[in-house]
């Protein structure tokens, strides 16, 4: 099997594998990286396949770090069942084939390949819009040449957003107007500095999501509220720093996932706004650290920041406070309140010094 790698850092690489032909064109064949994590035995991302066409090889992507395990799954013309192959990326990012099961491996399986006390290859990076333009845009031996170009006239064809959003600069600068009409999404990613006004409100429009990943400050008043409702995943992700406190609050009360997932990206005051509506999720959520550590952090944003804590509910602190002992297994008892009063001082600490008279 053909395969190429592109180191991204000293760390990480991607690799693109060259799948045989001819494959069964109703079932895309996928590539999946397993990795240790610290919440639970292993974790999985899904790779990208380009190039899938009846009677032709198509190219399986994905993003490694040493000692990943790397599953194949595919499916020939004419024949029933899948195949599955596995490979093990050595310290040079090379994979090395493993003689395993023609099957799904199961999750313990997984943890014994990978010896999952180390926890060290825990990380969240993905195949993004900005990894597949960058993947385009760069030189690849032949076979894999072709595939990208074969992908690239497929979308051309049949899904002008990922053409728009994913092409070679070259290809598509000519074309905005088209983009426009066809592929808002792209058009506010790739070109909105480009856009006349009617262009922009245009897409605004009709690209709701695009708007607010991409152009949150132009969002009409009326519709602002209905698109970060709709869309707070990505308004959390991407535009967090353009949202008024009350507007981060709102998308992290819809999206408590992702506030918690992000919240880490923002100053104390905003940060206490993702915590105070994304804890309780903690236990959901791939966690990358222990749960003394986040009641360390939470101790700390209640100290420097209780007003916004309080901001976040209306039932007070002491609502608060049972929230966290209930989802958190935070302690609260008057030893612990007296010190973070005393952290807190006179003027912040009032309201926790009404919550403790309120308990004599």
């Amino acid at each position: 099997m053909n395969y190429a790698i592109r180191k991204n850092s000293p760390h990480t690489a991607r690799i693109a594998f060259e799948t045989n032909a001819p494959l069964n064109t109703t079932r895309s064949p996928e590539i999946w990286r397993f990795f240790p994590s610290n919440w639970r035995r292993t974790s999985m991302r899904v790779g990208v396949v380009l190039g899938h066409e009846e009677g032709k090889a198509c190219a399986l992507i994905v993003h490694v770090r040493a000692n990943d395990l790397i599953g194949i799954k595919t499916q020939h013309s004419g024949v029933e069942g899948f195949s599955w192959s596995y490979y093990r990326i050595d310290q040079t990012f090379h994979p090395i084939a493993l003689a395993l099961p023609n099957r799904r491996l199961y999750s313990h399986e997984c943890a014994e390949i990978l010896h999952c006390h180390d926890t060290s290859t825990l990380d969240r990076f993905d195949l993004g819009d900005h990894s597949l333009r960058s993947f385009f845009a760069q030189q690849h031996p032949e076979w894999l040449r072709v595939i990208a170009d074969r992908q690239i006239l497929q979308w051309q064809g049949n899904k002008p957003d990922s053409f728009f959003l994913l092409a070679p600069q070259a290809l598509v600068e000519r074309e905005i107007p088209r983009c426009v009409e066809v592929a808002p999404f792209a058009a506010l990613a790739r070109f909105k500095n480009r856009l006349n006004k009617t262009q922009l409100a245009l897409c605004i429009l009709r690209s709701p999501k695009g708007a607010v990943k991409y152009a949150t400050d132009e969002i009409p008043p009326l519709l602002r509220e209905v698109f970060l409702i709709d869309h707070a995943q990505e308004a959390i992700e991407f535009a967090a720093s353009k949202l008024t406190d009350d507007e981060l609050k709102l998308c992290a009360f819809v999206n408590s996932f992702a506030a918690f997932r992000c919240r880490g990206k923002m100053p104390p005051n905003r940060r206490a706004i993702m915590l105070a509506n994304s804890y309780r999720y903690a236990f959901i959520d791939n966690y990358g650290g222990s749960m003394a550590d986040l009641q360390n952090e939470i101790r700390t944003s209640l100290i420097e920041s209780v007003e916004q804590w309080l901001g976040c509910d209306p039932n007070g602190l002491g609502s608060i406070l049972n929230g966290l002992e209930q989802h958190v297994g935070m302690h609260f008892d008057h030893a612990t309140l007296a010190a973070m009063l005393e952290e807190m001082g006179p003027e912040r600490g009032q309201p926790l010094a009404d919550h403790i008279a309120s308990l004599i």
